[in-house]
């Protein structure tokens, strides 16, 4: 899959607090997230080194076949063809060529990627999060809005490398989301006065959005009656969801309950390539806030985006497709 992260200038952000406000405490109670101890060990990135980055970076992360795949491979005698790396920027990809074609066509031929990062499949979530989360993360903390989102076809990894496998309290496999969460408190916390910093104190806010088709469902909010409209803040030149519920969070367990909520009520459903394809958009949009004993203050917007399964319909649905699902899958790949 594709991981995307963006950096943009220093801005202000809106801090309106939408109507229907709710404590993170409720849903800490509600899940009951396990408290684990949680440090993450600083890459050897200086505090510098992370602004020589492009403000647009494209990173590609192959994955291992899985079971289905290999049995049909043996099924077929199609043998696995992993990629050819020339660098760490540069694949080339073999393609299965047509035994009744007798020429070659562009689909046949070698395919060629060159982008700023190809990770190969024995790259963990680890290695992920010093190379994309945490230069995302100092970037956030200096006051620059930052946004992480992976996209390809259903099946390919993407929710895996955002959040990590379903339902798992495995710190190692945890995916960026939860690891930047967990880096981002640990800075923070770092950074206060009683900790010898100069960080007075700080604010969370999150929230999380759903798009599905063309329609927007508040993931913290799921019944309310309320529109949710997109709407730009000209004060500030910045986009926002009228109506969408924002949550302040103080600590990483809180963060993790609220995401185990939003997770919960997002629209799932299997097909040919995944067995629970998530079919929606899902967006975490977090507000920090920095207020430093000198009287400044530091706003910034850190987003992350699992995008929808971006679909081949024939291979994902098959020859014969409902037509709702169809139809679903032709929305769903126009949405992105």
């Amino acid at each position: 899959e594709i991981i995307m992260s963006t950096r943009q200038h220093r801005s202000k952000v809106s801090l309106s607090l939408p109507a229907g406000q709710i404590s993170a405490s409720e849903f800490v109670d509600k899940h009951n997230p396990r408290v684990l101890k949680r440090h993450i060990t600083e890459y050897s990135l200086t505090d510098d080194e992370w602004k020589d980055f492009d403000n647009i970076r494209v990173v590609c992360r192959f994955r291992p076949p899985n079971r289905k795949e290999l049995q049909f491979s043996k099924k077929t005698n199609t043998p696995d063809k992993p990629p050819q790396f020339n660098s760490e920027q540069t694949i080339h990809l073999a393609r299965h060529a047509n035994p009744n074609q007798i020429h070659q066509s562009s689909k046949t031929k070698p395919f060629k990627c060159t982008l700023d990062t190809i990770l190969s499949d024995k790259t963990t979530q680890k290695q992920v999060f010093y190379l994309v989360g945490q230069p995302m993360i100092l970037s956030c903390l200096e006051g620059f809005n930052s946004t992480i989102f992976a996209y390809g076809q259903s099946g390919s990894g993407k929710t895996f490398t955002m959040f990590g496998p379903e339902n798992s309290m495995n710190v190692d496999q945890f995916g960026l989301v939860p690891r930047c969460f967990i880096y981002l408190f640990q800075k923070l916390n770092k950074h206060l006065t009683n900790n010898g910093g100069d960080l007075q104190d700080f604010g969370v806010k999150m929230e999380l959005l759903q798009i599905y088709k063309r329609d927007l469902l508040d993931l913290l909010n799921p019944k309310t009656k309320a529109k949710l409209v997109i709407k730009t803040d000209f004060r500030n030149d910045s986009v926002f969801v009228q109506n969408l519920r924002s949550i302040e969070v103080k600590t990483v367990e809180e963060a993790f309950a609220v995401l185990t909520e939003a997770q919960s009520n997002r629209i799932v459903a299997g097909h040919a390539l995944n067995a629970v394809s998530s079919r929606s958009h899902m967006l975490v949009m977090v507000t920090i806030i920095q207020r430093f004993i000198d009287g400044s203050v530091k706003r910034s917007k850190l987003n992350f985006g699992d995008l929808a399964g971006s679909e081949d319909i024939l291979k994902a649905l098959g020859p014969n497709p409902n037509p709702k699902r169809r139809a679903e899958a032709i929305a769903i790949n126009s949405s992105l």
